[in-house]
């Protein structure tokens, strides 16, 4: 599945004249790898380049992780000095060929401290924007994705429809919200948390928030 989405990837590049791209933890990078990391004080940094085997650049403590990835992928380790992080983005940059290339990036992801490793570490590099790319490459769902949508639909449906005769005046919010909470299985809701690192199976839920009224903006 996702051998079939980087060659999507790379498909979406050539028509944009994009040659090669960077990825922080985020959607696009579960999409592509099935890997779960979360934003923190070490880079970890996906490159890819048409024609080539990506390149996961991530703390040696991730490496196992690593190791449950559904594509091939060549790994940049780097250890706990910060000083020497950029040595994993230079060795990355050197198996990619991407020095003096334009390396794209996801303009509303990618952070000041992976960008100014990406331009250290790679000679020549130029960070541009890779919204051409992003914006399109989970737009076309696959069959499963389909499936997994309509389920989810139906479940936040029928979870509604049994909720609203609970909604009545003395019923506080958070009664209403302990009512849907995925915790206790509600029609087999089960989701990831914003930050989780772990598969989906493992994972806790989210909380179910409940706003009414002037609160309805709330959990926006």
């Amino acid at each position: 599945m996702s051998i079939h989405r980087l060659e999507r990837l790379y498909k979406l590049m050539d028509e944009a004249g994009i040659q090669a791209v960077a990825l922080n933890p985020g959607p696009n990078l579960v999409y592509l790898t099935g890997l779960h990391f979360h934003l923190s004080e070490r880079p970890t940094t996906f490159l890819a380049a048409t024609g080539q085997e990506p390149v996961l650049i991530l703390p040696e403590l991730e490496v196992s992780k690593a190791e449950k990835t559904l594509i091939n992928l060549q790994i940049s380790p780097f250890g706990e000095n910060p000083a020497e992080w950029v040595n994993a983005f230079k060795a990355a940059g050197m198996a990619l060929g991407l020095e003096g290339r334009a390396i794209a990036v996801e303009p509303n992801r990618m952070r000041f401290l992976e960008m100014e490793l990406l331009r250290s570490g790679i000679t020549g590099a130029q960070i541009i924007s890779g919204e051409k790319v992003f914006s399109r490459l989970r737009l076309q769902k696959e069959s499963n994705e389909i499936v997994a949508m309509m389920r989810a639909a139906r479940i936040a449906q029928d979870a509604l429809k049994a909720l609203l005769p609970l909604v009545r005046p003395g019923v506080s919010e958070r009664d209403l919200a302990a009512e849907l909470d995925p915790a206790d299985g509600v029609g087999g809701a089960r989701l990831l948390p914003p930050r989780g690192t772990v598969a989906q199976a493992d994972a806790p839920p989210h909380r179910v928030r409940a706003a009414s009224g002037a609160r309805d903006p709330v959990p926006h």
